[in-house]
């Protein structure tokens, strides 16, 4: 389904921001990481969803990250905010709150306990198959054509990297490609890794 969501989907070529860091599309705009500052890049995006986010790739088609929506007009690049955000929002959670919490978990545990568990159907909830893995690798690389556009030694690599993390998702592979510096398969599956880790 995503796949055909994709071929609806628009895209234009901008330039970062010199001063603010961020990209337009009509009326909004996009916050960009700052080392693209003042790059030329390519802005894709669903022209029949709500754009709260748009995703950036280089003028060779390699995925750099997905911009989120933010505005201009109320204050600082969501970037900068987030750092001071954390610094100030450090406050403990009311022990009241933490006693609801737990027991809506431990409602949800009997609701669970009471219909059984499902085994294949967790199994392969959102089992992701070493096609739909190495399509999406190859189109955030840049490659044309999907899988086909990797050599059989990448396809090597990219096969061990599914079979030893089956927990890979589309938005996961997606943050490591926006983390990774250079856009190295090694490189990339290091920053896949580091997130699984967490």
């Amino acid at each position: 389904m995503s796949g055909a969501l994709q071929l609806f989907q628009c895209q234009e070529k901008r330039k970062v921001d010199d001063e603010f860091c961020d990209v337009r599309i009509g009326n909004r705009f996009f916050a960009v990481d700052v080392k693209y500052r003042g790059d030329q890049v390519l802005v894709r995006y669903d022209p029949f969803s709500n754009l709260n986010e748009v995703r950036l790739f280089s003028l060779e088609e390699q995925f750099l990250q997905v911009a989120p929506r933010y505005e201009r007009q109320r204050g600082t690049h969501p970037s900068a905010s987030a750092a001071a955000e954390t610094a100030t929002n450090q406050t403990p959670l009311d022990h009241e709150y933490l006693k609801l919490l737990e027991a809506r978990h431990q409602e949800q545990l009997q609701k669970q306990a009471q219909h059984g568990i499902d085994y294949h159907r967790a199994q392969t909830a959102h089992v992701w198959s070493l096609t739909q893995f190495a399509n999406k690798f190859a189109k955030l690389l840049g490659r044309k054509g999907g899988a086909s556009g990797l050599s059989t030694h990448e396809m090597e690599l990219l096969g061990h990297v599914h079979r030893s993390h089956p927990r890979v998702t589309a938005p996961l592979l997606e943050q490591a490609f926006q983390r990774a510096e250079h856009k190295t398969i090694p490189v990339i599956v290091f920053h896949l890794q580091n997130l699984l880790s967490r």
